[in-house]
């Protein structure tokens, strides 16, 4: 069966390794490669754009046949041997022409909080573009990938997936994957891991800044608070920490908000309560573990 969106994959893969090299030295092909990037990461944007619409497609295959989640990955085996195929051609260019960082790092970082220190990964990448069966496949297959990423973890890509691109596609917005958060947060990646390149904030923290900074700058809508809404019931219930206070970098301590100041300025109604609702939870059981602890141990209380 003819099958469009994979059809254009494969030709995006194509396009990647018709790109020329020059055949000269090791610093004029770098000079080279690094000249034609946003050729590069126009092919590579465009094919997961059309890499996510296989995905919807192959999940929307999976309701209608009645199909397991665990069967899904064999709908979908030449779309994630085509996006291997995508990091094989590039990490084999950048070879060539004596980039020893991923090439995923030669990407601009937005503004702000998003420095890579040359620590970017393919997974990384994929999982700002949001191809929710590769992740899941390739951590199945290996879960120390969370480990072994250094610098921004795993799950901050994930919770703050901004980035800039060449192209004009549907835009890459500030809105998250939830679905994304999910996987990463049933493989055991840690909410509230620092990341000491940003003043040793957490993965949490940084989330919640940037929901803030979002609403300052009026940079979302009513889908995107909803995604972050999802995004903190499930955080908080796999142990983020409920007592963080979020600062800016260069602000003092004092200057902070709590979980309770985000929660008021991002949600009303329904929304608010239950995630209230939650935070007191949160609070209340670290704070009744830690009376039954020290009860216990003065006498006052059951041993």
């Amino acid at each position: 069966m003819f099958e469009p969106r994979r059809s254009l994959c494969r030709a995006f893969v194509g396009m990647l390794k018709a790109l020329p090299l020059q055949k000269t030295g090791t610093q004029d092909q770098d000079r080279f490669f690094r000249g034609r990037l946003n050729d590069i990461f126009s092919i590579v944007d465009e094919f997961n754009f059309y890499a996510r619409q296989c995905e919807e497609r192959a999940k929307k295959e999976a309701k209608e046949t009645k199909v397991s989640e665990m069967a899904i990955e064999t709908l979908y085996t030449t779309e994630i041997e085509l996006i291997d195929e995508v990091d094989r051609v590039l990490c084999s260019y950048a070879a060539q022409c004596g980039i020893k960082e991923h090439w995923t790092n030669l990407r601009d970082p937005p503004a702000g909080l998003y420095q890579e220190y040359r620590q970017k990964t393919y997974m990384a990448s994929v999982i700002q573009a949001r191809l929710h069966i590769y992740v899941s496949h390739k951590l199945s297959a290996d879960h120390h990938l969370i480990a072994q990423k250094k610098c921004r973890p795993l799950l901050d890509y994930a919770l703050r997936p901004a980035m800039i691109t060449p192209v004009q596609l549907p835009p890459y917005d500030a809105n998250i994957s939830v679905e994304m958060v999910t996987i990463l947060l049933s493989y055991g990646t840690n909410p509230n891991q620092k990341i000491f390149a940003y003043d040793s904030q957490t993965v949490w923290q940084l989330f919640l800044l940037s929901c803030l900074e979002l609403l300052e700058r009026r940079a979302y809508d009513a889908s995107c608070k909803s995604a972050w809404y999802e995004a903190m019931i499930l955080m908080l219930r796999h142990g983020a920490g409920p007592n963080c206070t979020v600062v800016k970098i260069g602000e003092r301590q004092e200057a902070g908000k709590t979980l309770w100041d985000v929660a008021d300025a991002c949600f009303i109604g329904d929304q608010l309560n239950k995630l209230r609702a939650l935070i007191k939870e949160k609070q209340g059981g670290r704070l009744g573990e830690l009376s039954r602890y020290i009860l216990g141990w003065t006498g006052w209380g059951p041993a």
